[in-house]
């Protein structure tokens, strides 16, 4: 009964310290009792790892090593992706890259073949078209003769160049269909590659619906790994009361537990950006969970104590001085 008296007692508690729209944030984390003043503020519990497991690749679920409440070392494996598409993919598009391959370099080949044979064809025609024109001077050639001769040297010229223009077009066309095939292959064996999926973090799993045979889209969400080895109480701070606590500065946590269960323990660190959830900056403790009495989610109330020094500001400026405003009390403060 006494328990439950006493965890009765310390919910209505953080209830009443929460109530009451008439005073600041900060005035609500305040608590004066017996001349001494100390920061009261709502906390809950986090899991020291919470990170979720993302599919790498789109595909179907082959194997499932890991159901939900495993335990899980950092390195175990949880999932195994069906590859065998994949692998039909791999060896047919690796067969299509080498036959790209030999077309090019027979292209290439007969390029340099074709090459040769132009230019002793440019040669042979310009050698003859030299020599009619010399003979064309000294009256031994006809117009006729030297129209021909022309004819020929020009249609040599042309034709390799055509040739020339042909042979690197239908070159880069099985370049570009190499690149895409190379991208196809790389693809392929990046699913190979990513199709067993490891933790890595050590925790349980959590949040896996998957089952042999599911369909999963890459990036989306395969299981959670939570870790409460250790947990993080986060608690809520007022911004006008950030300069009173400290990283290592000692202070009590009471969990909304049965049994009832309190620490003393030191702030890990303090956060001087608002939090989303909280609507406050962040205190946090990082505290041993060996008996896995914090669970997520769980609630709880940290108490911070203050110095002298600190008590008397806090009595002249938010107590004494309840109308100022948060800007005006964090000037006096410099």
């Amino acid at each position: 009964m006494n328990t439950k008296n006493n965890i009765l007692l310390l919910s209505l508690l953080i209830a009443a310290l929460f109530a009451g729209c008439a005073q600041s944030i900060e005035e609500k984390q305040l608590v004066k009792r017996d001349e001494n003043i100390t920061i009261k503020i709502e906390a809950k519990v986090f899991p020291s790892v919470h990170q979720d497991i993302l599919a790498p690749v789109d595909g179907v679920v082959e194997r499932i090593y890991a159901r939900n409440g495993s335990l899980i070392k950092k390195g175990d494996v949880l999932f195994e992706m069906d590859t065998r598409s994949a692998q039909l993919d791999i060896t047919k598009l690796r067969n299509e890259i080498i036959l790209i391959k030999k077309r090019l370099s027979m292209m290439s080949n007969k390029q340099e073949a074709s090459k040769q044979s132009d230019v002793s064809m440019h040669h042979n025609a310009k050698k003859y078209l030299e020599k009619i024109v010399r003979l064309h001077a000294e009256g031994y050639a006809t117009e006729s003769e030297l129209s021909t001769a022309r004819k020929q040297y020009y249609d040599s010229v042309n034709a390799n160049s055509e040739k020339l223009y042909t042979n690197v077009r239908s070159s880069d066309d099985q370049q570009i269909i190499l690149h895409e095939k190379e991208s196809l292959l790389q693809k392929s064996l990046d699913q190979v590659d990513k199709s067993i999926i490891r933790s890595n973090y050590s925790g349980y799993l959590v949040g896996s619906e998957l089952k042999a045979g599911s369909q999963i889209a890459r990036s989306k969400k395969m299981g959670s790994i939570i870790n409460i080895d250790n947990i993080i109480v986060k608690a809520g701070l007022a911004p006008g009361l950030y300069p009173f606590v400290k990283r290592g500065q000692n202070v009590k946590i009471d969990f909304i537990v049965t049994p009832p269960y309190s620490v003393n323990a030191d702030v890990s660190r303090v956060i001087p950006v608002i939090d989303p959830e909280f609507g406050r900056m962040i205190v946090e403790v990082e505290l041993a969970n060996a008996n896995y009495i914090l669970q997520d989610g769980m609630k709880a109330l940290v108490t911070i104590t203050l110095n002298e020094s600190d008590q008397k500001v806090i009595e002249e400026y938010f107590i004494d001085k309840k109308d100022q405003t948060v800007l005006e009390v964090r000037s006096g403060l410099r």
